[in-house]
């Protein structure tokens, strides 16, 4: 199997994108675009999207601290109750 095809396979594997909400990308041009992201998420079936809002890429160290820890908890609880 060719390395092409391998890389369009949609992984298994349960997942989590998380993505800042704001105007970084579109000023400053660094991050990624949330396109791209939705484009990643086609081959993670068993992902979630986590879309933090008023943030770059350090959602987890700024004001919106407290939720991605309540999300990040309960997505990891999923793990341990299979």
């Amino acid at each position: 199997m060719s390395s092409n095809s391998l890389a369009s396979q949609p992984t298994k594997t349960e997942t989590v994108l998380i993505n800042g909400k704001n105007i970084y990308y579109e000023v400053y041009g660094k991050g990624t675009p949330l396109e791209e992201v939705l484009r990643a998420r086609k081959y993670l079936p068993n992902s979630e999207l986590w879309i933090i809002p008023d943030t770059g890429h350090g959602g987890y160290d700024q004001e919106n601290k407290e939720a991605f820890i309540r999300m990040s908890k309960s997505f990891l609880a999923k793990g341990e109750s299979r």
